[in-house]
C-alpha cells in the first residue's frame, strides 16, 4: 500500500531522506530552502504583511513573511517543493 502523503503546515520543518520518498518531519534548523505560496494559488489576496519574490527554481511569483525566520535562505514555491498546494480556506 502506497504511503499517504505528509499534511504540510507553515512553520514547521521537513525533510527528504537520502533517495527521495515522502516529506518527513524534521528537527529545526537552518533549512536548504523555505517553501512559499505561489500568488496564483490565493483567491483573493494576499496575506497582511505578505511580501513577494520569485522562486528560485521557476521564477514563479511566490509570497512569503517578511518577518520570518531564515530570510537568507533560497525561496521556492510549493510545486518546486513537490507539495500539492491545498486550496486557500
Amino acid at each position: 500500500m502506497k504511503k499517504r502523503p505528509t499534511d504540510v503546515h507553515a512553520g514547521n520543518y521537513y525533510g527528504v531522506r537520502h533517495g527521495g520518498g515522502p516529506l518527513e518531519p524534521a528537527p529545526p534548523g537552518r533549512p536548504d530552502h523555505v517553501v512559499c505560496r505561489r500568488v496564483a494559488d490565493y483567491d483573493i489576496s494576499l496575506p497582511a504583511g505578505a511580501a513577494t519574490t520569485i522562486c528560485n527554481r521557476c521564477a514563479a511569483p511566490i509570497a512569503f513573511n517578511p518577518k520570518g525566520p531564515h530570510q537568507d535562505v533560497p525561496k521556492i514555491c510549493m510545486q518546486c517543493a513537490r507539495i500539492k498546494p491545498l486550496p486557500m480556506t
